[in-house]
């Protein structure tokens, strides 16, 4: 989000918030849905459960858009690692990446 603010593309910061958009790939549109955290978790792999409940969860750092400018500066992105490993862990930053990466476990049951 902040990538696209700074770079004063608002609709691109914000599209996930209304959890849908639409976007082309070449000549096609394809809508694209943004489901939240807790949707995937209980309801997308309801099927998992209760052998593999939802575990943790993590936006992973960085984008993939910014990966060839953030490539050619390894102390800043040294730096802001630093800072995502400590922000990341309160549930409000972690909604903020472009990303989610669930970690589900098998339990027994």
């Amino acid at each position: 989000m902040l990538w696209f603010v700074l770079h004063g593309d608002l609709r691109k910061a914000f599209r996930r918030c209304s959890g849908h958009a639409t976007a082309k790939a070449g000549e096609f549109t394809v809508d694209v849905f943004y489901p939240t955290v807790r949707d995937v978790s209980n309801n997308t792999f309801s099927f998992l459960r209760p052998a593999f409940p939802a575990q943790a969860w993590a936006s992973p750092f960085p984008p993939s858009y910014v990966e060839a400018w953030i490539r050619n500066r390894p102390k800043l992105l040294s730096k802001l690692r630093s800072i995502d490993k400590v922000v990341s862990s309160y549930p409000g930053f972690r909604v903020l990446g472009d990303h989610v990466l669930l970690h589900f476990e098998r339990v027994k049951i």
